[in-house]
C-alpha cells in the first residue's frame, strides 16, 4: 500500500524523465568511433541538435521581447499621443512576437521528434548487428593490445640498451678500478619508492606512469652505485658546481623536472 505521506510523481513527469533518460543513453557512442553507420546517425543527431539551439536561442530573446512588449507600445502610445497623435497609430509587436514564438516552439517540438527518430533507429541498428560490431570490437581491440604490446617490448629494448651505454661510460669514467665493471641496477628508477618519485603511494593514472618512467629514463642516465659515485665526485673537474652522474645532479635535474611538470599540468599529477 502506498504511503500517502509520500508525495508521487506525476505520472506525465515520471514518462517525461524516463524519456530524456532513454533518449542520454540511445545518445551514447565510443569515443573512437570506427563504424560509419553508427557515425551518420550521431552525424545526424549533431547537425538536429545544433538547428534546435540555434531556434531556442532566438526563442529566447523573443520570450524577453515578449514580456517588454505591453511597456514598449504603452510608451510608444504616449510618445504618439505627446505629438498630437498625428501619423500613424503606434502598433504593438505583441502579435508578430507571439506568432513567432508559437512558430518556433512547434519548430523546437518537430525537431526533438525528428531527434527521437534518429535515435530509435540508432538504437535498433545496433540491436540488429550488434553481433558483428562487437566482433569488430574485439579485433580492434586485439590490434590495439599487439601495438601496446610491442611498443612494450620496444620501451624495455631501448631501457636496456641506455642502461648497457652507461655502463659503458662508468667504466670510461673509472677504468681501471675494479668498480669500473660494475653494471647499473636493472630495477626502475634504481630501487626508489613510489612516494619518492610521485610523491605518494597509489593508483597509477597514464599521466603519472608517464613520470615514473621519465624518471626511470633520467636515473638510468645517470645510474651508479655508491661507490662509484664516491670515486666520480673524487674526479670531477672543479670548474663545475655540480659533478654528472652524483647525487647531487640529479637532485638538481629532478627539481628543475618537477618544476616543469609542474608547469605543464598547472598544479602536477592528481591521484
Amino acid at each position: 500500500m502506498t504511503n500517502p505521506a509520500v508525495v508521487q510523481p506525476a505520472p506525465d513527469f515520471a514518462r517525461t524523465l524516463a524519456t530524456e533518460e532513454a533518449s542520454a543513453l540511445r545518445r551514447l557512442s565510443p569515443a573512437r568511433n570506427r563504424w560509419r553507420e553508427i557515425a551518420k546517425f550521431d552525424a545526424q543527431t549533431a547537425e538536429l541538435e545544433q538547428r534546435r539551439a540555434t531556434l531556442a536561442a532566438e526563442l529566447l530573446e523573443l520570450e524577453q521581447r515578449q514580456i517588454d512588449a505591453p511597456a514598449k507600445h504603452a510608451q510608444a502610445l504616449a510618445e504618439w499621443q505627446l505629438a498630437g497623435a498625428k501619423g500613424s497609430r503606434p502598433e504593438s509587436e505583441q502579435p508578430a512576437i507571439d506568432a513567432r514564438i508559437a512558430e518556433l516552439r512547434e519548430d523546437i517540438s518537430g525537431i526533438d521528434g525528428a531527434i527521437s527518430t534518429v535515435l530509435e533507429k540508432k538504437a535498433a541498428y545496433v540491436e540488429q548487428h550488434r553481433e558483428r560490431l562487437a566482433k569488430e570490437a574485439r579485433r580492434h581491440v586485439q590490434e590495439a593490445s599487439e601495438h601496446y604490446g610491442r611498443l612494450i617490448h620496444e620501451l624495455l629494448a631501448a631501457r636496456e640498451e641506455l642502461l648497457q651505454r652507461r655502463e659503458a661510460e662508468l667504466w670510461a669514467n673509472l677504468y681501471p678500478a675494479a668498480i669500473a665493471g660494475h653494471a647499473p641496477s636493472t630495477v626502475i628508477a634504481g630501487g626508489q619508492s613510489l612516494r619518492q618519485v610521485l610523491g605518494y603511494e597509489g593508483q597509477f593514472n597514464p599521466g603519472q606512469i608517464q613520470k615514473l618512467l621519465e624518471f626511470d629514463r633520467q636515473w638510468a642516465e645517470h645510474a651508479a652505485s655508491a661507490e662509484q659515485r664516491r670515486l666520480l665526485l673524487g674526479r670531477r673537474d672543479r670548474r663545475q658546481a655540480v659533478w654528472a652522474g652524483t647525487t647531487e645532479d640529479f637532485e638538481q635535474q629532478r627539481a628543475e623536472r618537477e618544476r616543469q611538470l609542474g608547469r605543464q599540468t598547472s598544479g602536477g599529477w592528481s591521484g
